[in-house]
């Protein structure tokens, strides 16, 4: 179950609830939220929204680490994986299975302040759907047997958190900065303590928090308000109305000096988290502060990510945020060093922090931070999903409406209000510093007096220097409701593809720009070049250098970023929909003419270093780049997708020049858009911008040998709690017959209530995460299967995997399993279109190899028509050993 630090309040599901609010069109200010509360105390929100045929359900109890004394830290969590365990009308696995045979999924999560529980699903599925999450929530039975084997999945999932260097340093520094405040807990227990929890602690704690006065439920999607509170009322309306008994932290202390902690472990690269208290939620520095981790670090126009990055390359990753909770906070920043410049890098962050206490920013940096916390709640409003999990935690914070006035607060911040939160909030006095170090490194031990003068010593703020650049992208269109159309494919003279989507239920567009060919014409001398390529493409054009191409598109709220598929590559926009003509001349020029600006191409390619680094660190890519090097050896597909050290070191801004110019030709060039756009303007304006391209040249790709027979394994030692493990079979590509059996095979195998699953982890407890899936290209496939357990359960966690695969090629699947994956995979497929993100990637998928729009639509209905007798053909001619390979991450 998911346990994210960032789950609640990040900045951009704070954003997203602002337009929850408004429905239909965003622009008329219409209320469609419905409430109700009923007279046992529960608290049900429900917002309609047609423009997808599914819909999430949040049930959101306000109880969590926050709520838990001392001698039972973590039950919390280990109560939220019990409702999964079993109800008395439910065998164990079996709700995971009636939820899948809805096409559904259901999930949960557990934070500080609340732990929820979630179902998408399709829309005539909600009245099944709230039949079994009241049954979990209300009947579960906390069996003892199952209570024991399910401690030691989760004992498996804080050895996963131990072994994951960004999750483990952000409990390290909450424990730093925390004397007497239970935020400073190791949230989850530790191995000792999960394992030690009874039954009836377990029931002493769920009668206290898990009552109808305490829980709210929050629906959100293509589903009637009525038809909801009727399910309700069926469901939860005899739920007795008990009052919660709530247990609350002891306040903290004001932090008085600098706090440092100094951390080794088997890295390959040092991570460092600066911290800071700062008020909770409700107080309007939580705005502020979110405003500042916009001006900080987020974006290429953002002061650190220029400086540590761009300018002095010292880091190959820079993030802020501000976690916000009701009644306190944490403002905080993560640096990934390239070196041991440690000390250094965290007197550039301080330097940037004085900065603003005695210069404060300029007006374009506050308007850039604006524009982009505008932009992002309306993305954060095409997700179900998201938009329900708001609802409930601004109703749990005092009322959901508080959502309209907070974004009011964020356009109201100043320039004035931002020198004084860093200035009251931010001195090094109050900072704690984590320094999680390779243990090849070695650091000094300093006095935290002598170290907070070392970090200050001679530094003399100086006044920004930003450069404008956010007038350039005209507004030129305001968004009007239409009907949605069909995509529709043009080809132009020249050969370009564009796709265009219609979608105008929201002022938004993502555009997708793909270029056939890169990663698959790599090989060991040159391999990370495509995603290089792909990096420095997005970085300036000759008509838009960098600076100013990353202010214009920042500055309109919108978001670059590059992508490096086998097969393809290219970079994604997502930008509000009155930018988007205007931006197009954007798009085309780095399509047409990158710059690979030198100084962009060092930044990046240091970065790109620092990414493989970070990469091995990686307890789930890892294995997955040991297993593909072993299943495709001396062949592109098992070639790191980042490359190597070696490769990459020695790759020159004229190699990628040559490299990009070998791919840019007409007929390699596909644009999918998707969103409030008009297909006729586009094609015209793409046309018009793009029609210089020439064919001067061959335009088909040169032939690649078949891969090699796989090898057998690559196993690498790490002084992890876990072992890691990737097993792979060669399979089929995208164009394939096979394709869809093997979906569904997946489908079968995976997911929650799937064999792997229920086998190896229900019933068996070997692991927290074990999935299969299977991915083709457009030469070749893979099914691919991963499993985290304990290094002593290595070989028997592998046996299972595989004994749970080969059984698809000794018996038939069950009509009813057949059955469940069917709609399971149509619900899925149905939450992966949900966004125009999602829609530009299935649509550029479908045209680089060759298949018609239609066949985005035909997926579920293709997948409807495998029978068994396929499956067990398709496993028996994939699942053979001399076609499998694994890759291992083996700990100790």
């Amino acid at each position: 179950m998911k346990t994210n630090i960032n789950t609640l309040l990040s900045i951009t599901v704070i954003i997203a609830a602002f337009t929850i609010i408004n429905c239909g069109n965003p622009n008329d200010g219409g209320q469609s939220i419905v409430t109700k509360a009923y007279d046992n105390g529960l608290t049900v929100i429900v917002k309609e929204d047609h423009k997808a045929p599914l819909f999430a359900m949040d049930t959101w109890v306000m109880t969590g680490y926050f709520n838990e004394h001392d001698s039972i830290v973590g039950i919390s969590h280990l109560l939220e994986h019990m409702f999964f365990k079993g109800t008395e009308k439910r065998a164990v696995g079996q709700l995971r299975i009636d939820t899948k045979s809805l096409g559904a999924r259901f999930n949960a999560g557990t934070s500080y302040e609340h732990t929820h529980y979630y179902t998408v699903a399709p829309s005539n599925r909600l009245m099944e759907s709230l039949e079994i999450q009241s049954d979990a929530l209300r009947n579960s039975s906390f069996d003892s047997a199952e209570l024991e084997k399910e401690a030691m999945v989760v004992i498996q999932e804080v050895k996963r958190k131990y072994d994951n260097p960004e999750r483990y340093g952000y409990e390290m520094m909450f424990d730093l900065m925390f004397d007497t405040h239970r935020m400073g807990r190791w949230r989850m227990g530790t191995p000792e303590e999960v394992a030690a929890f009874t039954r009836d602690e377990l029931l002493d704690y769920y009668h206290k928090h898990y009552t109808p006065d305490n829980t709210i439920i929050a629906v959100v999607g293509d589903v009637n308000a009525e038809e909801v509170f009727a399910g309700i009322e069926k469901y939860y309306g005899d739920w007795h109305p008990d009052s919660a008994v709530i247990d609350f932290s002891n306040p903290e202390p004001e932090q008085e000096g600098l706090r440092r902690r100094i951390m080794y472990s088997d890295l390959k690269q040092p991570y460092i988290f600066m911290g800071y208290k700062t008020p909770g939620f409700l107080e309007k520095e939580a705005a502020v502060f979110d405003v500042l981790s916009f001006i900080l670090a987020t974006g290429k126009e953002s002061r650190l990510y220029r400086r540590l990055i761009d300018e002095l390359h010292l880091a190959g990753y820079v993030e802020c945020e501000q976690y916000s909770l009701k009644d306190h906070g944490v403002f905080h920043i993560e640096v990934h060093a390239v070196n041991d410049e440690i000390t250094r890098i965290e007197r550039e962050v301080i330097s940037e922090l004085r900065s603003i206490m005695d210069y404060g920013v300029t007006e374009y940096e506050m308007q850039r931070a604006i524009n982009n916390l505008q932009s992002k709640y309306l993305f954060g409003r095409e997700k179900a999903a998201n938009m329900a999990e708001v609802l409930a935690m601004f109703e749990q914070y005092g009322g959901y409406g508080y959502a309209d006035e907070y974004l009011r607060i964020i356009g109201n911040v100043t320039i004035a209000d931002l020198k004084q939160a860093v200035s009251k909030y931010l001195p090094v006095s109050k900072c704690s510093i984590i320094e999680y170090m390779p243990k090849v490194m070695k650091r000094e031990e300093i006095e935290p007096e002598v170290y907070s003068a070392l970090l200050t010593e001679k530094i003399e703020a100086q006044p920004p220097e930003v450069e404008e650049h956010g007038s350039q992208l005209a507004s030129l269109r305001e968004y009007t409701d239409r009907e949605d159309l069909p995509a529709v494919s043009y080809t132009l003279p020249n050969g370009i593809t564009i796709v265009v989507k219609e979608n105008h239920s929201l002022p938004l567009v993502n555009l997708r720009a793909g270029i056939k060919g890169g990663r698959y014409y790599e090989n060991e001398g040159n391999c990370g070049i495509t995603r290089l390529t792909a990096n420095c493409m997005i970085n300036g054009s000759q008509k838009y250098p960098g600076d100013i191409l990353s202010g214009m598109i920042e500055s309109a709220g919108g978001s670059l970023s590059s992508f490096a598929e086998p097969d393809y590559f290219g970079f994604s926009l997502s930008i509000p929909s009155r930018y988007f003509v205007s931006s197009l001349d954007v798009v085309a020029e780095l399509i047409m003419n990158p710059e690979f600006d030198e100084d962009k191409f060092e930044s990046e390619q240091v970065k790109q270093l620092a990414g493989i680094e970070k990469n091995k660190d990686s307890m789930r890519s890892y294995p997955l780049d040991l297993m593909y090097a072993a299943l495709y050896p001396d062949h592109p597909y098992g070639l790191p997708e980042y490359g190597t050290e070696s490769a990459v070191s020695g790759i020159y801004r004229e190699d990628m020049e040559k490299w990009y110019s070998d791919f840019k030709m007409g007929k390699n060039i596909f644009i999918v858009i998707a969103g409030d756009v008009d297909r006729e303007e586009i094609k015209r304006k793409v046309e018009e911008l793009m029609g210089g391209i020439k064919q001067q040249r061959e335009t088909s790709l040169p032939g690649i040998a078949p891969p090699p027979s796989p090898g057998s394994a690559k196993i690498v030692k790490r002084d992890k709690s876990q072992s890691a493990q990737s097993i792979g079979f060669r399979t089929c590509e995208r164009g394939s017959d096979d394709y869809y059996p093997l979906k569904i095979l997946q489908n079968i195998a995976s997911g929650m209530g799937g064999r792997l699953f229920v086998e190896l982890r229900d019933k068996r407890s070997l692991a927290y995460t074990v999935y299969g899936y299977n991915t083709s290209f457009e030469n070749s496939g893979a099914f691919v299967c991963y499993i985290a357990t304990n290094p002593g359960n290595e070989f028997t966690a592998r046996k299972g995997l595989l004994r749970e695969l080969y059984r698809f090629k000794d018996e038939y699947v069950g009509d009813k399993e057949l059955e469940i994956a069917k709609a399971y995979l149509s619900g899925r497929y149905a939450e992966a279109l949900e966004t125009n993100s999602g829609q530009a990637y299935q649509y550029l998928a479908q045209a680089i190899i060759g298949n018609g729009m239609g066949e985005v639509n035909a997926y579920p209905v293709k997948a409807a028509t495998v029978d068994k007798k396929a499956i067990m053909e398709v496993a028996k001619k994939y699942f053979e050993d001399d076609a499998m390979a694994y890759g291992v991450v083996r700990g100790k």
